[in-house]
């Protein structure tokens, strides 16, 4: 319902018995040139908000200049006052019913709802990631400062499944007023390097806020540093009584995302008198390499045999 004010700057309607703020919207800096109020009595008015808070006191004098109406005064200044009035009276405005509010926190800084742009402050960015190795996970937290229980039907996920829920929603969670809250964790595992996105939503019984939904991103990461290698000292040995030198000889690798090591010639391997030079690579998971070498020396250290025949005579 509404109502406007009369030209005298009144409002037709005795308000006494629950208390309405109205706020006047204002054009000027400082209330130094506020005229002095007659008693305002109504309830609603077109151009004022007005909320419900409980009970109030009452306006004092209205216009001293009687040409100057409503419309003047709105002009004027920012006026905050409260007003009463029964049940009884025409226009009368109950209440407001108790109701949830919902809000969202990441790292202890407010997300919005609808918000489309993430942020490292609220974690709604989960920054970088490796795609070889780890993962991120980050921890969001609902809370109410409504008047009356929030109730969280479900938290849902869409968008790419690089993101995951980590945390199930209770059946019938209600979150209420104060300190309580629930707290919920979202990880990002890459699968391919660039950027991801996805939207997390939540459906509660806010009023205005019932699907409170706000993006996420990551980045996926590429590996681009080469692992270390490590190849052992130059290797001696002396061949068996087969003439055979076997050794094993292996170099060690270490990379952020893991790498595998091979040999050439292989290790273990019957290596031949003299110098035998082992190539080893270690590669990891984004095909960077390392290599090494180190040099193989086989000798034959055991005199041959040798066996001649009998004594001959020769006629």
């Amino acid at each position: 319902m509404r109502e406007s004010l009369g030209n005298d700057g009144n409002f037709p309607h005795r308000c006494p018995g629950v208390g309405i703020y109205l706020v006047i919207e204002s054009r000027l800096k400082s209330l130094s040139n506020m005229k002095s109020w007659n008693t305002l009595r109504g309830c609603c008015i077109a151009t004022i908000w007005m909320v419900v808070l409980g009970c109030g006191g009452g306006f004092g004098q209205g216009p001293s200049d009687p040409g100057e109406g409503a419309n003047d005064l709105m002009n004027k200044a920012m006026i905050v006052r409260s007003f009463k009035m029964n049940k009884s009276d025409s226009g009368y405005m109950p209440p407001l019913a108790p109701e949830p509010e919902i809000d969202v926190t990441g790292n202890g800084n407010a997300i919005a709802d609808g918000s489309t742009a993430s942020s490292l402050g609220n974690h709604t960015d989960f920054g970088d990631q490796l795609v070889c190795s780890g993962t991120i996970v980050r921890t969001f937290v609902i809370e109410n400062s409504g008047n009356s229980p929030l109730l969280v039907a479900s938290i849902q996920m869409s968008g790419s499944s690089d993101f995951t829920l980590l945390t199930s929603v209770p059946s019938n969670l209600s979150i209420n007023s104060g300190n309580d809250q629930f707290s919920f964790q979202i990880e990002f595992n890459p699968s391919a390097p660039g950027i991801r996105n996805a939207v997390v939503t939540i459906n509660n019984n806010d009023a205005n806020e019932a699907t409170f939904d706000f993006a996420i991103t990551g980045d996926g990461l590429d590996d681009n540093t080469p692992p270390t290698i490590a190849c052992p000292p130059n290797q001696t040995l002396t061949v068996n009584n087969n003439c055979q030198a076997f050794i094993m000889v292996a170099a060690t690798a270490s990379d952020n995302c893991g790498a595998t090591l091979t040999h050439v010639p292989p290790t273990n391997t019957n290596f031949p008198v003299g110098s035998t030079t082992v190539t080893a690579t270690a590669t990891d998971v984004g095909m960077n390499t390392a290599t090494c070498t180190l040099t193989v020396t086989v000798t034959d250290q055991t005199a041959p045999t040798i066996t001649c025949p009998a004594n001959m005579t020769v006629s």
